[in-house]
C-alpha cells in the first residue's frame, strides 16, 4: 500500500509539473522552435495546397516532361515559402 501511495504521489507531481508549463514552445534559442509557431504552420498549409494543385496538374497530364515542368517550380516555390525569413 505504501508503494502504491508513493506511485500516485509521483504521478501527481509529474502531471502538476507539466501543467505549470505555460508556453508549449521551447526556448527562443532552440533550433526547432520555428516549426511550432503559428506562422510556420500557416506556411506549411500553403505549401500543402501548392503541392495538391501541382499533383492535380500532374495527374491530368501524366507525361514525364510535363511532370518535370510542374514539379521543379513547385519544389522551388515550396523552399521559398518555407524559408526561415519571417
Amino acid at each position: 500500500m505504501r508503494y502504491f501511495l508513493s506511485l500516485v504521489k509521483t504521478m501527481l507531481q509529474i502531471n502538476l509539473g507539466q501543467a505549470q508549463k505555460l508556453d508549449p514552445l521551447p526556448e527562443p534559442e532552440h533550433f526547432s522552435r520555428r516549426r511550432l509557431t503559428r506562422q510556420y504552420k500557416a506556411k506549411k498549409a500553403l505549401v500543402r495546397n501548392v503541392w495538391i494543385a501541382a499533383c492535380s496538374l500532374m495527374l491530368i497530364n501524366p507525361v514525364l516532361p510535363v511532370i518535370l515542368i510542374i514539379a521543379l517550380p513547385a519544389t522551388l516555390l515550396s523552399f521559398m515559402i518555407l524559408d526561415e525569413t519571417p
